[in-house]
């Protein structure tokens, strides 16, 4: 497929996307998510992947939203609430339809629910006292299929809280701030070691603040938010899980189970409702090894790699499908040679280089690691498709490595991994020891860190001078966290359809519009270089004479003679056939596309229309240089207004 074209990134670098908020709000103070960055600001703009803040002496900034805390996340998406008429944003979608909801705490007859302890039922919720183990049981028929929708608040202590769930028939503990501080599904195949795939490190519930907790239950998934940020997201047999120990002895055989281990707990909201239809069907689900997760995904003439880190969200690097339109993009999975379309692209942020694929398989998600805990020293394995050269690729390969440190590259974080990887390896998860996905091998981050590490070495030795750097093999690889992963895809279950149509519409329109923009600038630059040696000859005399203002620059002598060896043997028509593959077809479909702006599909026409009005140009006998040039400023002006019509669709561009 044809390459970025840098004209458009000349031209549209200095601009970012926007959306406008309509009220300043009052000022806050914002942290990153690693604590390191802390600012008192107003919410000025919500963007696609940042927000605009106006600081207290004027200054604005642009903050990404994957570096903020999941508190400034969660602010923004109730700020975006509040001036939308789309769904709320801080409630993880599914695409469920639900019923009414059972208020579990209201209809409690504690003096029968109570099975050890001394809970208190007061007006403002269920209270479970510090100092002693309490446990209740919660009457009720669990569904095959829910959403439970709890509102907790921690007031002393620093136990732990226990809910027992219904999940395929079988009983389910889910343990928040457990052991050493960590949330999980407990037990998994009998082991608590195993049961790591779950395992979020740190404390969840913090003191003094209230916490909406919601835990959606389907067939063969299980899935944990708090405050609309996912910590726990489990794809796999329910038959797998067993609960252990005494307190677990005496629980009904149906409904919920509050365990409290001695911290004081007070639960004010648990609502049930019944998913009544829901995209996530039954199906039987076999051990699977990681390979079958992994995706190969073929992008035209190139490939990368990718994997399924949630239900039908295949995750990649954003160069793997930069190149492509939606409709040349497939995908294999494990050793299948079965080819799955990409529905749509439904995340996409060049900057952090992740994309997130709508793929519609039946394949088993990898578990994410949600608490970032990955530290340097841990083992871990890459997994990817890499390509050796001569249009080979190994399929599945995985390379044994540790984590070197982490590190900072070009303004963003990453996890070195002492382990090297080739080209066709972008996009595939990096897995600990504990099979959670750590990292996504990022190989632009790979390049940009390899010419800094041989700069580095040849200011030190004349000895890499002399050779050719390119033989230079420092044998690591950079993965971008699963942090950024996980928030990714929190974005992407809190869309709206609308939102995810212009992802994905805007991703198309992009390729499209750069593949006619670099048309027209090679016919343009064509009929510089054809329009003949009286044209140059009379633009030279013009030139000298310090009279060619308001006239079009010609090309270089050195560039011309370049160019017309390029059209003569037919090397620059090679590429207008590369570029012009299914451009026509994918004209038509983003004409068809509600999402695209009349004013965008307007752009695309013009362009469409003056790459064979040009190519007509260039083969043309021209009178004179004063004509010639007038023509060629035309065509510029209308290349230019093009050019901002769709900057503004794709929002790199304000109005």
């Amino acid at each position: 497929m044809p390459c970025r074209v840098s004209l458009l990134v000349l031209l549209l670098a200095f601009v970012c996307l926007q959306v406008a908020w309509a009220d300043e709000q009052a000022a806050r103070v914002w942290t990153s998510r690693d604590g390191r960055f802390r600012t008192t600001a107003t919410l000025l703009k919500i963007q696609q992947s940042s927000v605009i803040l106006k600081q207290a002496d004027g200054n604005q900034i642009e903050v990404s939203l994957d570096s903020l805390s999941p508190d400034d996340v969660q602010f923004i998406f109730k700020a975006k609430q509040s001036t939308s008429q789309t769904p709320p944003m801080g409630r993880i979608n599914w695409g469920d339809q639900l019923d009414g909801a059972v208020d579990l705490i209201g209809a409690l007859d504690l003096a029968k629910a109570t099975i050890r302890g001394n809970p208190k039922q007061r007006p403002e919720g269920l209270t479970l006292p510090r100092g002693e183990r309490t446990i209740v049981g919660i009457p009720a028929q669990s569904p095959p299929q829910y959403q439970l929708a709890m509102t907790i608040e921690r007031q002393a202590g620093d136990e732990a809280l226990f809910l027992g769930l219904m999940a395929g028939g079988k009983r389910v503990a889910l343990g928040l701030d457990g052991y050493k501080r960590f949330s999980e599904l407990s037990r998994i195949d009998g082991s608590i070691e195993v049961s790591k795939v779950t395992r979020y490190r740190g404390q969840r519930l913090r003191p003094g603040t209230t916490h909406d907790i919601v835990v959606t239950v389907h067939h063969h998934h299980i899935h944990v938010s708090i405050d609309g940020t996912t910590f726990l997201n489990w794809h796999g047999d329910t038959d797998r899980f067993q609960v252990v120990g005494s307190d677990w002895n005496n629980v009904p055989d149906d409904g919920f189970v509050l365990i409290g281990y001695g911290a004081q707990f007070l639960i004010s909201r648990m609502e049930l409702r019944e998913i009544t239809k829901s995209q996530i069907q039954p199906r039987k689900i076999d051990s699977q090894e990681v390979v079958s997760s992994v995706a190969l995904i073929e992008s035209g003439s190139s490939s990368g790699s990718g994997f399924m880190a949630a239900r039908n969200l295949v995750v990649t690097n954003h160069h793997v499908i930069a190149d492509a339109v939606v409709a040349d993009l497939k995908v294999h999975f494990g050793d299948s040679d079965k080819a799955y379309p990409v529905a749509s692209v439904v995340y996409s942020n060049p900057q952090r280089d992740l994309a997130i694929l709508l793929v519609e398989a039946d394949v088993l998600p990898l578990s994410l690691c949600y608490d970032n805990s990955a530290t340097t020293g841990n083992e871990v394995k890459v997994y990817g498709n890499p390509s050796v050269g001569g249009g080979i690729i190994l399929k599945n390969a995985v390379v044994g490595g540790k984590i070197g440190a982490n590190v900072r590259i070009a303004g963003a974080d990453y996890l070195q991994i002492d382990a090297k990887v080739n080209p066709g390896s972008s996009g595939g998860p990096i897995l600990s020891s504990d099979r959670q996905v750590v990292a996504v091998t990022a190989m632009k981050a790979n390049e940009d860190a390899e010419a800094s590490i041989r700069e580095g070495i040849t200011t030190f030795s004349d000895k890499y001078k002399r050779d050719d750097s390119s033989k230079l093999q420092v044998g690591i690889a950079f993965g971008i966290p699963a942090s950024d992963v996980t928030s990714a895809i929190d974005i992407v279950l809190k869309q709206s359809p609308e939102d995810a149509a212009n992802v994905s519409a805007q991703h198309d329109l992009l390729i499209v519009f750069e593949r006619l923009v670099a048309l027209v600038g090679l016919r343009y630059i064509e009929a510089l270089a054809m329009c003949g040696q009286h044209i140059k000859h009379q633009a030279f005399v013009v030139s000298s004479q310090g009279k060619a203002g308001g006239m079009c620059r010609m090309l270089s002598p050195g560039e011309d003679l370049k160019m017309q060896q390029a059209f003569k043997s037919g090397a620059a028509r090679e590429i207008i056939a590369v570029l012009s593959e299914n451009l026509d077809r994918d004209i038509q479909s983003l004409k068809n596309n509600r999402a695209i702006s009349s004013r965008a599909r307007s752009s695309l026409a013009t362009l469409d229309r003056l790459i064979p009005e040009l190519a007509r140009f260039a083969n043309q006998n021209h009178a004179n240089y004063a004509t010639f040039s007038q023509s060629m400023l035309q065509y510029e002006q209308q290349l230019e207004r093009s050019l901002t019509a769709v900057a503004v669709e794709v929002g790199l561009k304000d109005e």
